[in-house]
């Protein structure tokens, strides 16, 4: 597996915090569904590298530190 889904797929992880609420917690969970879902989605070729790479950048994730560690057959 390259780096760029490594680093991903650690990122991705919910990480349940002492005194976190009920809230907080589903918040995380949906926030980690959405980011696996467009994984997904890329990796299938329904979305093009520029929209995810956005949706990753809003859900605050170093967008170019991701792409730095992608392979670029090309």
């Amino acid at each position: 597996m390259s780096g760029f889904f490594e680093r991903l797929e650690r990122e991705n992880e919910i990480i349940i915090h002492p005194g976190q609420s009920q809230g907080e917690f589903l918040e995380e969970f949906i926030r980690m569904w959405a980011v696996v879902r467009m994984q997904e989605d890329f990796l299938s070729g329904k979305l093009e590298a520029d929209t995810f790479l956005d949706f990753l950048d809003q859900q605050e994730f170093d967008v170019y530190q991701l792409a730095d560690n992608c392979w670029n057959p090309c």
